[in-house]
């Protein structure tokens, strides 16, 4: 009996979750406005993008929180996702660590596909005439793990997007992921109680489409990472 309740219970919880994620891609606007106040911060610096900018990549798949990015804070978002790419560490004149955590976060907001990312460590150096903040992240997987990852990510997203029929609006797009993940997905308890502990696989997209286990933040990072796919923009908040 108790076994049960703790099954529905589960999937209570599942789809709560994915109905207020389904909810929020029809009405996203409003709510990432919101979400991009709190990380638009206080008033953006001067910073000349000449000086600091050294081969970081062009940013052409913009995502929604990096379009309503300063200029001088869309310089900070793509150092930071160049320094996740690559695996190398970036380095940033006159930052503020805390400013450069708020962007880590943007970042993360918006790329569902580095999953492999633990964390960011910043250190500010200082020689006496300059000041720069270091970025460097730290990963939860190797990158021929992370390769391994991805090839199966690619072959499930294969698999959800084959179930949608031609000409989908992104109302039955929405929908046909949703069930998607309510039917292959359970929530992962053991997981959601070690979360204070750092990020696990089950905070991830891994956790929820690999594992088929994940807490509240790996359902959502797959939901985004599965409509974005399918060409329907959301984002995690």
């Amino acid at each position: 009996m108790a076994g049960q309740q703790k099954s529905q219970d589960s999937k209570t919880i599942i789809l709560v979750i994915l109905l207020i994620a389904a909810v929020y891609i029809f009405f996203r606007v409003g709510a990432l406005d919101r979400y991009i106040n709190f990380f638009q911060g206080a008033a953006p610096q001067s910073v000349s993008t000449k000086s600091t900018v050294q081969n970081v990549p062009e940013q052409n798949e913009e995502g929604y929180v990096y379009s309503k990015l300063s200029a001088a804070d869309r310089e900070k978002y793509l150092i930071v996702l160049d320094a996740f790419k690559t695996r190398q560490a970036r380095t940033y004149p006159n930052g503020d660590i805390d400013d450069l955590s708020r962007i880590r976060d943007c970042v993360l907001a918006d790329h569902p596909e580095l999953f492999y990312v633990s964390n960011v460590e910043m250190k500010k150096r200082s020689n006496g005439f300059a000041t720069e903040v270091s970025i460097e992240g730290s990963y939860l997987y190797s990158v021929s793990e992370t390769s391994g990852i991805q090839a199966q990510l690619d072959a499930i997203t294969a698999e959800c997007l084959g179930g949608l029929p031609e000409g989908a609006d992104d109302y039955s797009k929405a929908k046909h992921v949703f069930e998607y993940i309510v039917g292959r997905v359970e929530y992962d308890y053991a997981a959601a109680a070690q979360a204070a502990s750092g990020v696990a696989a089950g905070q991830t997209l891994v956790g929820a489409l690999v594992g088929r286990k994940a807490v509240c933040a790996g359902y959502a990072h797959a939901y985004q990472y599965l409509l974005e796919k399918a060409g329907v923009q959301a984002e995690y908040v």
